[in-house]
């Protein structure tokens, strides 16, 4: 079984596995050495029942507890072990859209990853992701009209200054993909640009005592360095690949092969692979 002292302070997800290899229980945690040593000193029967079947130990580090807590959904929902309480719901957690496919593309809302386009996420608050389109719509006035083809006449949107009009030829296609551009590299987190133009109008508006004004410029840039954790951005076509992994200590060569499917890490498995030279 892994050496307990050799765990890491770090963020992520651990496994405890049978004499097969098979998960028993999949977990998460914010510091995988305390969390691991909670279980191995902990009486409760669940945790007896599985720790009796334990025969090793392993862990994956994330950047951050909200990859720890989707990575943790994906590998129970592959495996299903047979001491884990699910998670609450099997629903897919939403994804910020960029329809690059389109002439004049939109940022939308999906819980799908089916087409071209630009995907940011997942996330695991929906709230919080229609609150960053909103967001989104009050810097870049991209039109949110559904479909490839424009409208005959301008909306709502476009008078409140939420739109740019693109229905109606008020803006051109090179001029709109400077907005689009932009947004995707603000959502890409090169926020220098953005967060620059918040400040400015923070600080504007406190000088001429409009405070409630500066407030929500100050709620907006609050919001943006929330945005920040926990943050992967997905090109195009989600692919599925292997990572391949390995040290190499004397004659003794390790592999970790992590199995990534539509951007998602469903699995791993390592081996070890013995060299023997032969002198001729």
């Amino acid at each position: 079984m892994i050496d307990v002292e050799k765990i890491p302070h770090s963020c992520g997800v651990y496994l405890f596995l049978d004499v097969n290899k098979n998960p028993l229980y999949i977990g998460k945690a914010k510091d995988l050495n305390k969390r691991i040593r909670s279980h191995l000193q902990n009486s409760d029967l669940k945790t007896h029942l599985f720790l009796r079947k334990t025969e090793d130990i392993e862990y994956i580090i994330t950047n951050n507890e909200i990859e720890a807590l989707l990575l943790e959904d994906t590998l129970i929902k592959r495996f299903k072990p047979k001491y884990n309480i699910r998670l609450k719901d099997d629903k897919k957690y939403p994804f910020i859209k960029v329809t690059t496919n389109e002439e004049f593309p939109r940022i939308i809302f999906t819980r799908k990853i089916d087409d071209k386009g630009i995907y940011f996420g997942p996330y695991t608050d929906a709230k919080n992701v229609r609150r960053t389109l909103r967001f989104l719509s009050k810097i870049f006035p991209l039109r949110d009209c559904k479909g490839q083809k424009l409208p005959k006449k301008e909306c709502l949107n476009y008078h409140i200054g939420r739109c740019s009009g693109p229905c109606i030829g008020k803006i051109t296609k090179d001029d709109y993909n400077n907005f689009v551009n932009t947004a995707i590299d603000f959502l890409k987190g090169n926020t220098e640009n953005v967060e620059r133009f918040l400040e400015s109008k923070m600080w504007e508006a406190s000088e001429k005592e409009r405070f409630e004004e500066a407030a929500k410029w100050r709620d907006l840039l609050s919001f943006l360095n929330e945005m920040k954790e926990g943050q992967n951005v997905l090109t195009g076509i989600i692919e599925d690949f292997d990572v391949i992994g390995y040290a190499m200590r004397k004659k003794v060569v390790i592999f970790n092969i992590f199995r990534i499917r539509r951007g998602k890490i469903q699995g791993k498995k390592h081996s070890l692979l013995r060299i023997h030279l032969i002198v001729i």
